[in-house]
């Protein structure tokens, strides 16, 4: 199964525009190779799969983490240093599922065979950023979670918990895009 450019799009907003338009067209190419590669291949893996894209992303607005990286900078549980050295900033998050870190730059690296960690910055162009997104899902095996019909677990995978609520952050705009995504692929 593959979707439709006018899918994604649909699965991008309840009204789209010009400009989700153009934001749908420059992903939509490398999404569906990507999806073929890690085989996002059934509705409910193509629903989870863009529901996490386009909020991950803010409807792939943003291939950067808007915030600075600082605070991620002695995350050795990431394989940044221990040292305030600037880490942080270099290996802050980026593609469409923000990957974060210098050890998913180096993963990333030895996949690819493209440098990401001397050059992260790479990270942001289109299907490095999708392809990321990708290798990200089948590292965390999140198709299985797709074929439970699992999306919290799935989203647990994706953003870790929140303590207060056990779910994850921003948790109700994630089911937002989860039901639109179920909607336009025909799934009760």
């Amino acid at each position: 199964m593959i979707i439709t450019i006018d899918d994604l799009i649909s699965m991008m907003a309840y009204k789209p525009d010009k400009k989700i338009r153009e934001r749908a067209n420059k992903y939509y190419d490398h999404i569906v190779d990507v999806a073929s590669i890690f085989h996002i291949n059934t509705r409910l893996r193509w629903a989870q799969f863009i529901a996490t894209l386009v909020h991950e992303s803010g409807a792939f607005r943003y291939v950067e983490e808007l915030a600075s990286g600082d605070a991620y900078d002695t995350r050795t549980d990431l394989g940044n240093t221990p040292e305030k050295d600037g880490d942080g900033r270099k290996y802050k998050g980026r593609g469409l599922i923000q990957t974060t870190g210098k050890d998913n730059y180096t993963r990333l690296t030895q996949v690819t065979g493209i440098d990401f960690v001397n050059n992260p910055e790479k990270l942001e162009e289109p299907y490095w950023a999708t392809y990321a997104a990708g290798l990200f899902w089948r590292d965390k095996a999140l198709n299985s979670y797709a074929d439970r019909d699992d999306f919290l677990g799935c989203q647990i995978m994706v953003n870790g918990r929140n303590r207060e609520t056990g779910k994850p952050n921003h948790w109700e705009d994630r089911v937002i895009h989860y039901n639109r995504a179920k909607k336009v692929l025909g799934i009760a």
